[in-house]
C-alpha cells in the first residue's frame, strides 16, 4: 500500500486466486466492517475492458481552480480514473500554456496505469459551427484556435480556424479526435461534420443533459456515438459533483 500526497492510498499488485464476483470490505481495529467496495467483477478472457475517463475539463490555468499539474494529479490520485484530458477554451490558452501543457502531459502518462491526452476546446460560436473538442494522440501539435480574444499579444493567428469547415480541414491529416459539446456555446452539427475525426457527440456533463445534439446528428444522417464528461471547473477533474453557479449536474 503507498499513500499519494494528499492522504489517498492505492494498493499496488492486489490479484485474485480465480475468476467470480467479489466485494472488498475494510475493517478496523475493532474487526467492525466500516466501508464496503462496489462489487467487483473478473475474468480470464473478455471480448472487451471498461475503462473510466473524464476527457474534459479545465483548470486555473484557463477558467478553473488550481494548476494544471494539480488537475491531472486529482485525476490519478484521487479520482482514480484511467484516462485524462484538459480542455482549455481556445481563446484564453496562450502559446506557453499549450507547450506546458504539452510537456505535462508527455510527463505524466503512464502506458497501463494513467493515459494524459493533449488537447482543448475549439470555442467557435454557434454561428459557425460551435464547441468542439479536440484530442491528439501526440504532443508537440499545433492549436488550431477559433478565437484569440483573451490572448492576443501571447499566440499567433497563423493557425487560426475562423469555423468548424476550416477546423475539420486542418486536422483532416492530424491523429486526432474530436467530439462536439454542447456547453457555453453549443456544437451545430448540422453546420459542420466529419465523421473520420468526430464519431461521437457530447449529451452529457455537468452543464446537463443534450439528448438534442443525438437528434441533431441523426436527423442530418450522421451515424454517431454518444459520450459524457464533466466540462468541471473545480480541479476535481474525475469527480466533479453539482454546486454552486452555473453546474447542477453531475458529472459523465
Amino acid at each position: 500500500m503507498s499513500e499519494s500526497e494528499g492522504g489517498a492510498f492505492r494498493i499496488e499488485g492486489l490479484k485474485v486466486e480465480a475468476p467470480g464476483d467479489l466485494i472488498v470490505e475494510m475493517i478496523d481495529e475493532a474487526g467492525e466492517v466500516v466501508a464496503t467496495s462496489n462489487r467487483l467483477r473478473s475474468a480470464i478472457e473478455t471480448p472487451f475492458r471498461h475503462f473510466w475517463s473524464d476527457m474534459h475539463g479545465q483548470s486555473g490555468a484557463t477558467i478553473g481552480t488550481n494548476t494544471a499539474r494539480q488537475y491531472f494529479e486529482f485525476g490519478r490520485d484521487k479520482a482514480f480514473i484511467d484516462i485524462c484530458g484538459h480542455q482549455g477554451n481556445d481563446f484564453q490558452i496562450t502559446d506557453a500554456f499549450w507547450a506546458e501543457l504539452n510537456a505535462l502531459t508527455a510527463e505524466l502518462n503512464q502506458p497501463g496505469r494513467y493515459l494524459t491526452v493533449p488537447g482543448y476546446e475549439w470555442s467557435g460560436n454557434t454561428s459557425v459551427g460551435g464547441d468542439h473538442n479536440v484530442w491528439f494522440r501526440n504532443e508537440g501539435r499545433p492549436i488550431y484556435r477559433a478565437q484569440r480574444s483573451l490572448v492576443m499579444g501571447e499566440s499567433t493567428d497563423e493557425n487560426t480556424c475562423i469555423d468548424a469547415h476550416q477546423l475539420f480541414e486542418r486536422l483532416k491529416n492530424e491523429d486526432a479526435l474530436i467530439v462536439a459539446h454542447a456547453g457555453g456555446r453549443y456544437a451545430d452539427v448540422s453546420f459542420a461534420h466529419d465523421a473520420n475525426l468526430e464519431p461521437s457527440v457530447e449529451v452529457h456533463s455537468s452543464w446537463g443533459t443534450f439528448d438534442w445534439i443525438f437528434d441533431d446528428a441523426h436527423q442530418a444522417g450522421y451515424r454517431v456515438g454518444i459520450v459524457a464528461a464533466s466540462d468541471g471547473r473545480k480541479g476535481r477533474i474525475g469527480a466533479s459533483y453539482p454546486g454552486s453557479g452555473k453546474f447542477g449536474s453531475l458529472g459523465g
